[in-house]
Parts: C-alpha cells; structure tokens; sequence
C-alpha cells in the first residue's frame, strides 16, 4: 500500500507553473486524481515519487488518493509560491519574539497564507519534545492556515517576506519551516556530497570511523535516557508566548526563569552537527516537494573557514535533492553583534564576524541564483538574537520581488565594486547606490590603509549615485574597509530603497573572490 508523505495535508500549497510532484511510501499502486485528470502511481521500494502537470495560480481545490482501497480527499488546495526558510535560531526566531511581533499578528489573519513546519527530529520519525524559543511537541503536524495564533509561532522573517509576497501577487503562498537553532551548516548538507571535495571529506571519514568503533547498543540506550530527561525537563518549561503577553515585553532566548537543563545528544549517528544529520531527518521529509526557493539565515555556529564553498556545496545539494537547478537561495547576511567584545575597525581575526559576512558575500556573487539580504543598522550589539526581524524581512521581500518576480524596483543594498587608489586619495565605486545618501557624517566611518597595515580614518565625500571619494593623509594608501568588524558603531550611506551599504574590504577580496570563482567553476559544475 502507498502513503502519501507527510507534507501532503488540507490546506497545502502547490508550488505554481513547475512540474508537481507527488511522494510518499510504500509499495503498491495509487490512482490520483487532481483538476480532472487521473495519474496512476506505483511503489516498489522504500519510496515513490511521480510528476503531474504544471499549473497556473488558483483554487481551492480538492485532491483524491486512492490505494488498496483506502482512498482520501485532501481539501482547500492552492497553487501558488513556496518557500522553505530553513537555518539556524535567527530564522527560527517566532514573530511574538520581535519587535511589532505582537501587533503584526493581530492584523496577520489571511487564508491565502498558509505555514507548515518540518519537526525537529535528530532521528526521522521519532516524536519529542523540543525547544529554543517555545516548548514544541517534534511531531507531523498539517500545513495551517494564516491566523494570529498561528502566525506568533512562525519565523518573524519568513511569515514578513511571505506576507508582501503574497500581497504583491495576489495568489497564495505557503512557508515551509525547517530550522534548527545553533546547528552548522554540514548537517543541512547531504553526506554522499562530503566524499566529492577534499575540504569535506575529513568530516566524513572521522564520522565513519566513529561509527564503526560505537557500541550501538550501549548508544541506543543513552539516546532513550536523553529523550527521558528531554521529556522530563519539558515539564518545567514555561508558557513563553504567555509571558510575552502578560509582561508585553519580548524576553531574551534563555530565561533563567525557564530553567531547562538538556544534556548534548551522545556522540553518534545522531549528533545534531554531523554531517547529513539534518538532511536524513528533516530536509528528506519534504524532498522533492515543489518549491521556488530557499530563505537561508545560518552561518553564527560555523568558523571561516571555507565557508563559502560548503554554502555552494549546500545549494547545489538542495538544487539536485528538489530536481530544480532553477531553485533561487536568499541568504541573510550575520547581523552586527560585538562577537569579541573589542570594537576593532581593522579586524585579523579569521574567525570574526566580518570575514564570516565576507564568505557569504562572495558565495552569493558566485552563485548567480543567490542574494544576500544585509542586516546592517538592523543588529543589537549584545544580542546574537536581533529583535528588527519585520524590517529584514521586508528587506528579503524586496530582493524576491526584483529577482525572481521581475518587479522593477530598487531591491538590492549598495555594495563594493572596485577602488582606485592614489596619493592621498581613494576612489570607491558602488553598485546598486541610486540616490545614495547618508544623515549624519561625522559617524560615516570608512578607513584606509597602507602596506604597512597603519590605519587612519578617510573623510568621505559622495560625488553621485555610484562613487566615493576618499581623501586622507596617507601618501599611498592601498586598501579600504568599511563596518569591516563584528559590530560597526556608526552610520552607512542608503540608496533610495532605505538600504543601507554592506560591509566590505578591498585588501584580498580579488584574491578571494578568484578562489571561489575557480572552485564554482571547476568543482561544482
């Protein structure tokens, strides 16, 4: 007997003008039935997947599944966009969590806007209890209709960016949530992908000779104690979304008064950051739905280091796994967040926050599917859980509009082009600068710097909608940053969109920029 997979429930939404595809498991046959046409189905192994016929916006609908006699209906059907938003906390991040949060969900009820969350689950099909923000039960659950009970519980960013979406569109939108707070990007990634590229493939081979030297009995039963201790600890767990209601303020992510003490999962097939960890037990329960793309918020609980190549080997996973090397990926650049606690302009530290945006930023420009949506003036200099989440996700809205909409409007923050440098001078050249402007220039903090690495602040003058100009007392300055650290203390230039200028540096960036080029173009294709 064939069962439909999980993701098919009332109220879903189909992903428009793409090919439909229908999964599930079992073996057998079914007969679907959808706008008047009959597909027939068949399953001879684990799993069963067919395509029906792509279709324009438009319901409600009505689906029927029928297999070994069993047959049901699924109701309120729409074909519309699709959208997973998947990452760590800051996506996770719930709407009654942010500011305005309270205030958008009482005006948020629309049946045009519909959510479904894939469970945490470290081991697929176990049911738990979970939690980061809210307590959470780890289970199946149906896609939901846009209510302002449900919309408190969703990703601030990914209801917001859905919501103008869904009203520049007029036709239905649906929100996949697939998130894990304080989870690398490796667990997102297919393992059979570590054994393709020489930077991954020591994560994968120390997983496999930690695999074949573990007790898997004696694992098993340290798994059970921990999801008796999970189950345990879940009952002193307080109502959040109450509390948020009753104080009307938002409270930080860990309150003491919670007082939830869960152990780290034993070190095994299903450790939380292992590779492919996530992909078998979450990202595999929606594989291959119909989707147009990915909102991507991860990147605080890596390092550096190579970074941008394992977010390429990320995209090209999801493009193959969802059969769509269409798919578009809209990434959010690391918020500000004094991560050192020293408020260093000229930052040397790998592993600072500036290089980890840097790496975002030229696997986007590589990858030309890919934006990046700037958090600039929208971070908390002492929270790694910024509270501005509506505003940025009106800024991924806008990147979505022009980019896979077509809508001709300013969507994308200005950023660095190239420089020339002469005597006491440097000149900047932007993208995406129409209008540039900025208030107050006395903390418009731009600098300079020689070959020495002796650093001087640059007076900045704008000269028009793609230029700055950089005058300093530095004979033969070579290299320029801007908000090049954790935490940038100071005002950026705007273009005309509100969007404030990324944070960048000229010295390496060409060289890096070729690195990854070479390894898109080389290794990826």
């Amino acid at each position: 007997m064939l069962k439909l997979a999980t993701i098919f429930t009332d109220h879903m939404v189909l992903q428009a003008n793409k090919p439909i595809k229908i999964f599930g498991s079992g073996e057998g046959s079914a007969t679907i039935e959808f706008l008047g046409k009959t597909y027939e189905a068949y399953g001879i192994g684990e799993s069963w997947c067919i395509a029906i016929d792509a279709m324009p916006y438009g319901g409600p609908y009505e689906m029927s599944f029928e297999s070994e006699g069993t047959k049901i209906t699924l109701c309120d059907i729409y074909v519309g966009e699709v959208w997973v938003a998947s990452g760590q906390s800051n996506m996770e991040m719930p709407l009654f969590r942010v500011d305005g949060g309270l205030t958008e969900a009482r005006l948020a009820e629309n049946s045009l806007i519909r959510f479904f969350t894939v469970p945490k689950q470290f081991k697929r099909g176990l049911a738990m209890k979970g939690t980061h923000f809210y307590e959470m039960d780890c289970i199946d659950t149906p896609w939901r209709l846009c209510t302002e009970e449900s919309a408190l519980g969703v990703s601030a960013i990914g209801y917001t960016a859905l919501k103008e979406i869904q009203e520049r569109l007029g036709c239905a939108v649906g929100l996949i949530e697939c998130n894990w707070g304080g989870r690398r990007i490796e667990p997102f990634i297919d393992k059979k992908y570590f054994y393709d590229y020489d930077f991954l493939r020591p994560q994968i081979e120390e997983y496999n000779e930690m695999l074949a030297e573990l007790d898997t009995e004696a694992y098993e039963e340290r798994i059970a104690e921990h999801i008796k201790i999970r189950e345990r600890e879940m009952e002193k767990h307080l109502d959040a979304l109450q509390m948020v209601r009753e104080r009307g303020v938002c409270p930080a992510v860990w309150i003491p008064e919670f007082n939830v003490h869960i152990p780290e999962l034993p070190r095994g097939p299903y450790s939380l950051d292992a590779p492919g960890t996530l992909f078998d037990s979450m990202v595999s329960k929606i594989i291959p739905y119909g989707i147009q793309g990915i909102l991507w918020y991860q990147g605080e609980s890596n390092n550096t280091e190579n970074y941008a190549k394992k977010y390429l080997v990320f995209t090209k996973c999801m493009r193959e796994s969802f059969e769509n090397e269409e798919l578009s990926f809209y990434a959010v650049e690391l918020a500000p967040f004094d991560y050192n606690g020293i408020d260093d302009e000229f930052v040397t530290d790998p592993n600072n926050w500036a290089f980890r945006r840097e790496q975002q930023m030229l696997a986007t420009k590589v990858d030309k599917r890919s934006h990046l949506v700037t958090t600039q003036h929208l971070g908390d200099e002492f929270d790694i859980h910024p509270r501005a989440k509506i505003e940025l996700g009106h800024r991924m809205a806008l990147k979505m509009l022009k980019h896979t909409y077509g809508f001709d409007i300013i969507g994308d923050q200005p950023t660095y082009k190239k420089a020339t440098f002469e005597q006491n001078r440097v000149t900047v050249e932007l993208d995406n600068a129409q209008g540039l402007y900025t208030q107050y220039w006395w903390v418009f903090k731009m600098y300079v710097a020689d070959e020495a690495g002796n650093m001087e602040r640059a007076e900045v003058e704008i000269m028009d909608d793609s230029r700055l100009i950089l005058k300093c007392k530095m004979k033969k300055p070579t290299a320029v940053r801007f908000a090049f650290h954790s935490h940038y203390n100071g005002m950026a230039p705007f273009n005309l969109a509100g969007l404030p200028l990324s944070p960048f540096r000229t010295d390496g960036y060409d060289e890096l920029l070729k690195e990854i080029e070479d390894f898109a173009k080389n290794e990826l294709n």
